[in-house]
């Protein structure tokens, strides 16, 4: 919950028994080319309406990128008919305020991506082919997109990895067609602390043996204190 102060010059927000008060915004000298930035989830539908307050806040802030998701199993599109509800009960909000959006594709259905819940067949690509190029159409202000949330979880063999590295490769291309400036995000993956070796080979395999070095521009990772804080905050 959020309420201003007696002299309406403060946000000041209640949760979970927390109080903070956050300034109006003020612009801050060379914001504009800030990098500070959190991860969100708007795109997982959590209290929409609150969603709002939560866009106030990131701008008082002063936070000038986020990354959220638009999920395909979301829009769907298995008819060829996409319906962008859930991201646009966010993503005008963010970029009204001027905000940079790190969007992740990804995370379909059974009946988008097999009982697997991955991409492992060409039919599959080219579905997921289908659902990104929307995507891009509807946002093109949106200039960088990760792919897939933490691959290493579920595309750990060789043959999976070789198929996310398919995934990395077509996203690139058609991101490229629709506008060479957009960027691509690669890896996401999730690590625990002193374990980082494991990230570093998972991408390096990906982009050298798998051949998705020249369609990342950028690599990332997740990560997490111990084994049970991943699968604490993965539930």
């Amino acid at each position: 919950m959020c309420i201003r102060d007696s002299k309406n010059t403060d946000l000041i927000c209640l949760q979970e028994k927390v109080i903070y008060s956050v300034n109006e915004y003020e612009y801050q000298f060379a914001e504009e080319i800030s990098q500070f930035g959190i991860s969100t989830h708007f795109g997982l539908n959590y209290n929409r309406d609150e969603i709002p307050k939560g866009l106030e806040l990131l701008y008082n802030l002063g936070i000038k990128n986020i990354r959220d998701t638009i999920l395909w199993e979301h829009v769907g599109g298995d008819d060829g008919v996409y319906d962008y509800t859930i991201p646009d009960s966010w993503i005008p909000y963010i970029q009204e305020k001027k905000i940079n959006i790190l969007a992740l594709v990804g995370g379909g259905n059974k009946f988008q991506m097999g009982d697997d819940l991955q991409i492992s067949t060409n039919k599959e690509l080219q579905k997921y082919k289908h659902y990104i190029i929307d995507v891009f159409n509807k946002y093109p202000t949106i200039m960088e997109y990760q792919i897939f949330n933490e691959p290493n979880d579920e595309w750990a063999s060789e043959e999976q990895k070789e198929w996310y590295a398919k995934t990395v490769i077509l996203t690139d291309k058609e991101l490229k067609i629709n506008n060479e400036l957009k960027r691509t995000n690669v890896g996401s993956v999730a690590i625990q602390y002193q374990k980082e070796k494991e990230a570093i080979d998972y991408l390096n395999d990906i982009v050298t043996k798998y051949g998705a070095y020249k369609y990342s521009n950028t690599l990332s990772y997740h990560m997490y204190s111990s084994q049970e804080d991943m699968e604490r905050l993965k539930q």
